[in-house]
């Protein structure tokens, strides 16, 4: 059997969960939402779907002066689309 083999995928992908997620819930509040829309406010329009998130050239939440938002995911309102 290839138990080891699929062990070997399932620990990748969990790995590249982990990393996407750690950048999803980071102090930055780092998002790469389909649609990409961020407003001046620090609020984002999460779409609801089963994409994954990126693990590259996501985009940040910034605020007025251009410094990486320091809110935490949860304290940032969301809205369902």
């Amino acid at each position: 059997m290839c138990t080891e083999e699929k062990q070997k995928v399932v620990e990748e992908k969990q790995s590249a969960f982990d990393s996407a997620s750690g950048a999803f819930n980071s102090a930055s509040g780092a998002f790469n939402t389909a649609s990409g829309a961020f407003n001046s406010k620090l609020c984002c329009c999460i779409k609801q779907s089963n994409e994954t998130v990126g693990t590259g050239g996501e985009s940040f939440l910034r605020d007025e002066n251009g410094n990486e938002a320091q809110a935490l995911p949860s304290s940032i309102p969301t809205y369902r689309v």
